[in-house]
């Protein structure tokens, strides 16, 4: 199926029965927005991958509506059928978890039954192993443990893992590593105190980072291009970052630029410099848009001068009770106007899509 098929996206969102958010969810999200939980804030500085801010959940939303994906809450319901382990499953994970080099007898006290796999994990989930339903044949491997208790064979990922961490010229260190073992081998995934990370794929290659470099080590070109990114959205405004996070993704590796509280940030190409996202909290946004009839022409503008596309013409999709609005064109690269203000339709940020 061709990216946002117009017709089909349509189609999808016609055959919502509800497209409106209760005001329950609705407070929530803007809750995490304006980072009133403690969690949210740490989340931020997480910056997972697999790189996402708490508002990237109102994309999700929004994406969600277009190609009928299952509701948020249907999403977060615990899976399965839960009971106790059966003591042959007990042994077994415990081999499995001895295969990886882990001395260490884990309790084995939850066990869920999935068609497709049954789980056995402790209840912390510092060990889970998967099983093919109805036998002891074992899938999947997943133990974290302290750094300092890795297995000397693994001793080779671990530099790795630490040469890359050497790059931010930060006194990080790693506190914990995930063993993953699946039918193509062992990766590694090494996390430091504050949640930042190094992934090491079987072959002892990095396949995955997120970590914080200091602002003054910034090439002052990059730092430029985010300020001139973010001084639409923020009325002119030009603003200092002080936060720099480099993590990996599918497009290329991309910066995170931010200030402290998270309140506005810019996410660019580490290669091409293109601006792929940027965001501003303000107690009073600069730019609304009251209706889908607004979106383009409001939009045009910000878009044209942050990511240099002219988006005359685009269909739009969503709207103020999803969070936002998705502005799409056959052939076109598409984006996600994110509103932080759902009675007002304040602009909170604007994404690049992923093609």
């Amino acid at each position: 199926m061709p990216s946002f098929d117009e017709q089909i996206v349509l189609n999808e969102l016609r055959s919502f029965p509800e497209q409106r958010l209760t005001d329950e969810r609705s407070e929530m999200i803007l809750e995490k927005i304006r980072g009133q939980q403690p969690r949210v804030e740490k989340a931020h500085r997480r910056g997972t991958h697999l790189g996402w801010t708490v508002t990237v959940l109102i994309t999700c939303l929004v994406f969600a509506a277009l190609i009928g994906v299952k509701p948020l809450g249907s999403l977060l319901e615990p899976k399965g059928k839960m009971s106790a382990v059966d003591p042959e499953y007990v042994t077994a994970a415990r081999k499995a978890v001895q295969s990886l080099g882990v001395e260490r007898k884990f309790r084995f006290d939850v066990m869920e039954r999935e068609s497709d796999y049954w789980i056995v994990r402790t209840e912390n989930r510092e060990a889970i192993v998967t099983f093919t339903p109805n036998t002891t044949k074992v899938r999947t491997t997943s133990v974290t443990v302290k750094t300092g208790d890795l297995p000397e064979l693994y001793k080779p990922f671990e530099e790795t893992a630490r040469a890359e961490l050497q790059q931010t010229k930060l006194p990080l260190r790693f506190q914990t590593v995930n063993l993953f073992r699946n039918t193509y081998g062992t990766s590694l995934y090494f996390q430091t105190e504050d949640y930042h990370y190094v992934s090491v794929d079987p072959s002892n290659q990095v396949n995955g980072y997120s970590l914080n470099f200091n602002p003054e080590d910034m090439d002052r070109e990059l730092v430029s291009a985010a300020e001139q990114a973010l001084s639409p959205l923020a009325g002119g405004q030009t603003l200092s970052f002080t936060t720099v996070q480099k993590y990996s993704d599918k497009r290329e590796d991309m910066w995170k630029l931010a200030n402290e509280e998270q309140k506005y940030s810019v996410i660019l190409g580490a290669v091409t410099h293109q601006i792929y996202e940027v965001q501003y909290f303000s107690e009073q946004y600069q730019h609304h848009i009251k209706s889908a009839d607004e979106a383009v022409t409001v939009s045009r503008p910000l878009i044209q001068a942050i990511f240099g596309t002219d988006i005359t013409g685009y269909k739009v999709y969503g709207g103020r009770s999803w969070g936002g609005y998705v502005l799409v064109s056959t052939g076109k690269p598409s984006f996600s106007v994110i509103l932080g203000d759902f009675e007002t339709g304040g602009i909170l940020g604007i994404h690049l899509n992923a093609q």
